[in-house]
């Protein structure tokens, strides 16, 4: 009759005991489901502001691809001229 009564207390103790550990993984998991949402928050929020200056740059780039023409430009006329200037001498 003893035994009867040990395993109805463990029962009831180790249904208590598993559902106070299933509690706690739950709110384990709510609480790490609503941290990776705020990490995907902030990963979002940084992916647009490094899509911004990565835009930044590639209108800075665009520019200066554009100066390097017009360098280029600038010193083929002058080679030219220098060259007509040297031929006339």
């Amino acid at each position: 009759m003893s035994s009867l009564f040990v395993w109805i207390f463990v029962l009831l103790y180790g249904g208590g005991v598993a559902e106070a550990i299933n509690t706690q993984q739950r709110s384990n998991i709510t609480a790490m489901s609503s941290q990776l949402k705020d990490l995907v928050k902030y990963l979002q929020i940084k992916n647009l502001a490094l899509s911004e200056e990565l835009s930044w740059w590639d209108t800075e780039m665009i520019k200066l691809e554009e100066e390097i023409l017009e360098l280029r430009h600038s010193h083929q006329n002058l080679l030219k001229s220098s060259r007509k200037e040297h031929g006339r001498r």
